[in-house]
Formats: structure tokens, sequence, C-alpha cells
């Protein structure tokens, strides 16, 4: 008997042995075992076995091994007990990589009670077969495989197909699909809604997204649709309004949450708040309607509005007011704003308020009602803390008096403010020379590290020389040491070694001469 006889090995019971299985064996002749398949011997083969699950497992791997997969296939739909998991997850394996993808799903759903999906190696095929079916346009074999995932697989498996399918405008499939994600994580399924909402208002299906929307179970989950309901209709012009208006109370006011800002920016106030008329819980919608008519100037329609939160919610309230005291200052409208600074008195916005009048009425040179503003306050601390305020010291910077007016003007009002934050304020602007002027008159060592930064930034600027200047002028070694090393290594980048050598003539600090010198020499032997 030659090797090339032997198909399989069986244990003989009765004397104990394995015994090699020929075609002798499987009451087949040679002749007739070439002319039939290997799956088809092994097959009839199993049936004198006893333990015939064994003898099929064997030849099964041995078959995938051999790359015989349709053979394979063939003996493993045989497999019966769990102990062929591990066979047929094998046989799956290769199935996948062959794309046969209906093939692998059949014996996925035979194994799955079997299948631990914590199991990274499980995941990956499982994500594999997945893609593969998600590609091959067989939504049937896609849905099949969808119902034989374990719950606990099936979020991310029900999310990515149901996008695929909204993709290509099977909103129905994909309908379904986040109704049964709903059940099982109401989180995930609320992006596959959104998808489906934004896709049903870009083809103008406005009643039928609607009442998608009603008919979610999920509270929370039907909220927060109606509110991207109400964004996605935000390009749609009169529609939005046109939907709000079939719309319960109720509905409204989530349909409206997100979208305050941009209605308020759009100067749509009016409509809206005739829509919102006896619905309860508006006042973050009208918050925001007030916030947009700021940002556009309207600032007296949105003082309008946020008079109808007053009582529910004064902080927000209070809020808009100060916002609305910025603006005004801003514009030099200081009267009006003095006058409506005055309903946020002995709230936490009243400092922040008449700190802003303050920047504002000595940028116009207003001394007495500067002194005014700070004749409100009591505590000396406080006063203080008006003066040296970051807000009143921008508004200061921006106005067009010079830092010299402005320290004149706060020695007229007997104020020593903090000038940290008018410096910033100048550099932030750019008006370096002003934030020189008032680090001037700081003392050590803050004057020092000032004027170092102000050197700094206008390094960065590109404005070097103007740095050394400032540094001779102060005498400030650090400064001119980075000033000079910068404008050197400018100069010698273009090529301009005569003018490196005469700014490095010009370091009166010995030490940092030789160093620049240095520099340029090492330069000058590179290039050689």
């Amino acid at each position: 008997m030659s090797e090339r006889d032997v198909i399989g090995f069986y244990k003989d019971h009765r004397i104990q042995k394995i015994r090699p299985i020929t075609a002798r064996k499987g009451r087949r002749s040679k002749c007739q075992l070439r002319t039939m398949s290997v799956s088809s011997v092994a097959l009839d083969i199993a049936k004198s076995l006893s333990k015939k699950e064994e003898f099929l497992k064997k030849v099964t791997e041995r078959l995938i091994e051999e790359g015989k997969i349709e053979e394979a296939v063939k003996v493993a739909q045989a497999l019966r007990s769990k102990d062929a998991s591990g066979t047929i997850f094998f046989l799956i394996n290769e199935l996948v990589k062959t794309k046969q993808s209906d093939k692998a799903l059949l014996f996925l759903r035979k194994i799955m009670p079997f299948l631990d999906f914590s199991d990274f190696s499980v995941k990956l095929f499982t994500k594999e077969l997945f893609e593969n079916l998600l590609h091959s346009g067989k939504d049937g074999d896609l849905l099949i495989f969808l119902d034989a995932i374990p719950l606990k697989g099936q979020p991310y498996y029900l999310k990515t197909a149901a996008k695929c399918f909204l993709k290509v405008g099977k909103t129905d499939i994909a309908m379904n699909i986040a109704k049964k994600l709903e059940k099982i994580q109401p989180v995930e399924a609320s992006s596959v809604y959104s998808d489906i909402l934004e896709k049903k208002v870009e083809i103008e299906q406005y009643d039928d997204a609607l009442q998608m929307i009603r008919e979610i179970k999920e509270k929370t989950l039907r909220e927060n649709l109606l509110a991207d309901f109400g964004r996605y209709l935000l390009e749609k012009g009169d529609k939005l309004f046109e939907m709000a208006e079939k719309m319960k109370r109720e509905e409204k006011v989530f349909f409206f949450r997100d979208i305050g800002k941009f209605l308020g920016k759009e100067g749509k106030h009016k409509v809206l708040l005739k829509l919102l008329e006896g619905c309860e819980n508006t006042e973050k919608i009208l918050s925001e309607v007030s916030e947009g008519l700021l940002s556009i100037g309207r600032i007296e329609d949105a003082l309008a509005v946020a008079e109808k939160i007053r009582d529910k919610i004064e902080f927000t309230y209070l809020s808009i007011i100060s916002k609305a005291v910025n603006i005004l200052v801003e514009e030099g409208k200081l009267d009006e704003a003095f006058k409506l600074a005055e309903k946020t008195k002995d709230t936490p916005f009243f400092y922040g308020c008449i700190s802003k009048l303050f920047g504002g009425y000595v940028g116009v040179k207003n001394s007495e009602k500067a002194r005014e503003i700070l004749n409100l306050v009591e505590d000396e601390k406080e006063v203080e803390n008006i003066v040296s305020n970051p807000s009143s010291a921008y508004i200061i910077a921006k106005s067009n008096l010079s830092a010299k007016e402005v320290l004149e003007i706060f020695e007229k009002l007997n104020v020593s403010p903090h000038l940290i934050n008018l410096i910033y304020a100048y550099r932030g602007l750019e008006k370096f020379d002003d934030a020189l002027t008032v680090a001037e008159i700081l003392h050590e060592p803050l004057k020092s590290k000032m004027i170092y930064e102000i050197g700094e930034e206008l390094i960065l600027k590109g404005e070097s020389y103007k740095a050394l200047e400032i540094a001779r002028k102060f005498n400030h070694q650090d400064l001119e040491a980075k000033a000079s090393g910068d404008i050197v290594f400018q100069c010698l980048r273009k090529g301009k070694i005569y003018e490196a050598l005469k700014i490095a003539g010009e370091i009166r600090n010995k030490k940092l001469r030789k160093e620049i010198y240095n520099m340029i020499a090492d330069h000058v032997l590179r290039c050689s």
C-alpha cells in the first residue's frame, strides 16, 4: 500500500490501534477513488466510523491546508458538535480571505452560539466578514449577518451598516436597523436617526421627518432629534417656521433649542417669539436670541427679549446686560452704557460693567465722569481693581490717547493702578512706544522684565533694529544680545558680512561683542 492510497486514519476498537483508511476500507476501488471528490469519499467513510466528527474535522483541516476550500466546505457541512467550532472557525477565516462571504456567513450562523466575541481573533475575522458583506452589494446576506451577531457585538455593525445603506439612498433599510439599534443602545442609535433625518430634509421629506421623530419612544432621543431637525432646516428658509407651526408646544421648545442665536443674528426674533407663545421652558432659547441680536448691534431688541427671562434666570439676564454695556462702551455711547450698568448694581456683574465704563471715560479724557464711576465704589481695594482691570486697560489702550496723556489722567484722579495690564493691552494692539512709556515708570526688576518682553515681541515681528535701539537706550544687555544676535544672523543669511561686522563693532559689552565676532568668523569659515 503506497502513501497516496491513504486518505485518513481511524481507531480500530477491536485491536485498539490507529489504522489507515484506504480505498478498500471505503469499499471503493482505486479507479473509483480517482474519479470521486475527496469530500465525497470522506463523507462516505465517515458513515462507518464511530468517531466520525473527529475524522471529518481532520479531513476539513487538511483540505484547508492544501487550499481545497470548496472540498473543505462540503465536508464541514457535516460537522455538528461544539468541538468542531474551532475547525469551522478556521474554515470561515479562509472563506473571508477569499471573499466567499455567503458561505462564511452560513458557517458563522452554525458556530455562533460557541464563539467568544470578546476574543480578538473572533472580532478580527467578524469585522473582515462584515466589511466584505458591506461592499458586496448583497443586502440580504448583510442583514442575515446583523441578525446573527449577538447583542454585545451588534451596535458597531448596526451603526456602520445603517450609514452605508443611507449613503446609497436605502432609507427604509437604514430606518429598520436604527430601530433595532435603539432597543440595544439609544445613544448609538441617535447618530443614525440624525443622519436619516438629515437625508429626509435633503430630499425635502419634511413631514416624513417629523413623523419619524414622533414615532421614537425614547424621550431624550426624541428631544435631541427635534433639535437636530431645527438645525437641518435652518438653511431651508421659511420651511423652518412652516414646520414649527405643525408642532405641539413642547415639540417647539426642543425644535428651536439650539438655533436661537442664529435666528437672533438673522433678526427673525419676532416670528420666533410668536411661535413660542404659550410654550414653557423657553428661557435658554430667548437668552440665545438676545445674544444673536447683540452680535448684530441690535441692543434695544436684545434687551427687550432679555426682559422676558429676567425673573426666571436672572444671572443670564445680567450677563446679557453686561455684554450690552461692553458694546455701548466700544461704540462710545458711554452715558447710555452708564444708565444700563446701574441695573447690575449689587450683583457680581457690577464691577465688570463699571470697569469698562471707567476705561471708556478715561479714553475720552472725561476725568469727571471717570471720578463719578470710582465714587460708586466705597472699598479702596475695589477702586484699585477697577482702575487696574484688564477690560478697562484694553479700552484705554484702544483709545486715541497717548500713554503719556493716560498717565496724566491717572495722576489727576489720584489713582495708582497696577500698570502691567495696560502694558499688555498696548502690546496686544502693537502700540509698542506707548507700552515703553508705561514700562519706564515701573520699578526694577519689573521695569527690565517689561522692556525685555517688548523688545522680544518686536524681534518676533521682524523689527530687530528697533529692539536694539530700545536695548541701547535703556542699557539692557540681555535685550541687546538677543537683538544683535538676530540682526547678525539675518545679515549672514543674506550674505551681508560687512553689515554684520558693523553691528558687532557697535556692541558695548566686550564679552558679547567677542561672541558675535566668533559667530561671524565661524560662518565665514563654513562658507569658504
